[in-house]
């Protein structure tokens, strides 16, 4: 299918492609619309042309779409059976990272005994299980099976597939040189399609010429910087990515209110999520590798010394946090989104899927970013959370007005 595709579709003169069906092929085909129209007159001459091969093709590419989602279905089933039926956890829970988390436990364990250098070496062997190295996320605890995408390459191929040949369809009856204003061969010649259009006795022939210029209903959402007017729009935009060229990118800004049981407040957002088939086109996708975990300079930081792990423990069992726990905490933890520019204050949550282990480069990412002031929205937090804010706050404003003055 894609090795013709790229000869067929790219062809210059590919909509005038017709050609003569003739026997028992045009027998059969007469036959079963004869089936659905028992009036129905048979052609002379019966042809199939560039629309019923795109339909045909459209078809075909559904049709794998359906098997290779099964694959995926198929592989995520008997991973998790194996994960269920076995009482052990080896085959959800990586053996090594058990061996670690056990260590780690039994070195705390020994209390003033414990050595705390011995325990960030656990930590920073433990890492090292998945990518990134600086980040303990699910790859450094799960197995990969039960987190596999399988085919996803060959899921893009048949998205492209569809999308394009559906495009075509459209592109073709669209062409008046061809067709006439009811979706039939101005030549006069009968074809699959329009033969199948009589026995279902429809006064019109369009098969995706009216559905492509139906409206998009997508409200303020954009796509690729832009709201799509119509269905057309849509697919354009997923045509020229798929299958590994480009990016899909869904943004919507807006406002909403929040309610403390006193006032009534108005936040502006920003909610999106992006796809970038360049990355995703793969074999296989690891699930595991995500932005959903605590990076290394945290442990570092509570593991420095015996007072270090007592003090943040005691404190965080008291629910003490100072500033400096939560600055800990906040700026280790890799999907919070959080801005204490004064001028521009957001908070947010952001979930990537990482290319390849490195957090800097997402391959798809969902993300929720409200445009306000952390302790406003959530006005009960800790006294300390609020003091990080606005302390961070002033000193970004501080370094902003030393720049100022040097320059």
């Amino acid at each position: 299918m894609n090795d013709g595709a790229k000869k067929f579709y790219t062809h210059p003169e590919r909509q005038n492609y017709i050609v003569e069906i003739q026997g028992e092929r045009k027998d059969k085909i007469v036959a079963l619309a004869k089936k659905v129209n028992h009036d129905l007159a048979e052609p002379e001459k019966l042809y199939m042309d560039f629309r019923d091969f795109s339909v045909s093709y459209y078809a075909l590419a559904s049709l794998y779409y359906s098997y290779v989602a099964a694959t995926q279905a198929e592989h995520f089933s008997q991973a998790w059976e194996e994960v269920l039926s076995d009482s052990t956890d080896t085959k959800l829970v990586i053996p090594e990272a058990k061996e670690y988390l056990w260590a780690i436990s039994l070195e705390l364990m020994k209390g003033p005994l414990t050595d705390f250098s011995k325990l960030r070496e656990y930590i920073t062997n433990f890492l090292k299980i998945g990518a990134p190295e600086n980040l303990l996320n699910m790859a450094d605890i799960l197995n990969p099976e039960p987190f596999k995408l399988v085919n996803v390459n060959k899921m893009l191929d048949a998205m492209k597939w569809s999308v394009m040949s559906y495009l075509e369809i459209g592109a073709f009856e669209n062409n008046t040189s061809i067709v006439n204003d009811k979706g039939f061969r101005k030549d006069g010649k009968e074809s699959i399609t329009t033969l199948f259009a009589k026995a279902l006795k429809m006064d019109e022939c369009f098969v995706a010429k009216n559905e492509l210029e139906k409206p998009a209903n997508f409200g303020t959402l954009k796509l690729n910087g832009k709201v799509p007017e119509k269905v057309k729009d849509v697919l354009n935009e997923f045509n020229k990515a798929l299958p590994n060229t480009g990016k899909i990118e869904f943004t919507q800004e807006a406002t909403m209110s929040l309610n403390n049981g006193v006032n009534k407040t108005e936040y502006s957002y920003k909610f999106g999520f992006m796809f970038d088939f360049r990355k995703l086109y793969k074999d296989s996708i690891d699930l595991r590798d995500n932005n959903i975990g605590i990076k290394k300079a945290f442990f570092d930081t509570i593991f420095a010394s015996a007072d270090a792990y007592k003090g943040f423990m005691q404190r965080l069992k008291d629910g003490q946090l100072t500033n400096d726990d939560v600055s800990l905490i906040i700026t280790n933890l890799p999907f919070i989104v959080l801005s204490i520019d004064p001028n521009n204050p957001s908070a947010g949550l952001s979930f990537q899927l990482n290319n390849n282990g490195n957090l800097n480069d997402p391959a798809a990412k969902i993300e929720f970013i409200l445009n306000a002031k952390y302790t406003e929205v959530m006005p009960e937090v800790s006294s300390a959370v609020k003091t990080f804010v606005i302390r961070e706050g002033l000193k970004q404003k501080l370094e902003e007005m030393l720049k100022t003055n040097q320059k």
